[in-house]
């Protein structure tokens, strides 16, 4: 049996306009996967994805943009393209950044999209993060201990005001 050539399968897939297919070779070459790590190879798949339609190639090309990896896609365009993808129910990889751009007018609208998610996919992760950015006024915490911390500090704040 001849082995199946991936990186060539996606590749032919992407040019006939698979924007799923445009996507995975962008991730391939981001990482190096199956071909040569290349981020401009990388960048030039996820921008043929985004054009497509994929929602994840966009997600991937906003995220590559405010690590300053993509010319011509300024932070404020990739912060439109994440609140676009977030908008059409795609979470992952988009909440944290959105509700720690430190853009109070971007983190509004995230948490007005988070509000919104059905309870299908990602809602109890999204609606969690809404709830942790609501409740800390302080953006969304790094790890589980400092969340923790957080969130035994309001519970004294609450009980102190309780017993005044």
């Amino acid at each position: 049996m001849e082995k199946r050539n991936v990186h060539e399968i996606f590749k032919n897939q992407s040019k006939r306009g698979n924007s799923y297919a445009s996507w995975k070779l962008g991730m391939m070459h981001m990482v190096g996967r199956g071909c040569e790590r290349s981020l401009k190879k990388s960048i030039h798949y996820l921008k043929r994805g985004a054009e497509q339609g994929s929602l994840l190639a966009q997600r991937d090309l906003a995220r590559a943009a405010l690590r300053g990896q993509v010319e011509n896609i300024s932070t404020d365009k990739a912060y439109d393209m994440l609140l676009f993808v977030l908008s059409q129910g795609i979470t992952t990889g988009v909440s944290t950044l959105l509700l720690e751009s430190g853009r109070p007018a971007v983190e509004k609208a995230a948490i007005k999209y988070l509000k919104g998610v059905s309870l299908e996919r990602n809602a109890f992760e999204a609606r969690l993060m809404v709830a942790i950015h609501n409740a800390t006024g302080a953006g969304i915490p790094h790890s589980k201990a400092e969340l923790l911390a957080q969130l035994q500090e309001q519970l004294k704040s609450q009980d102190a005001s309780i017993s005044d």
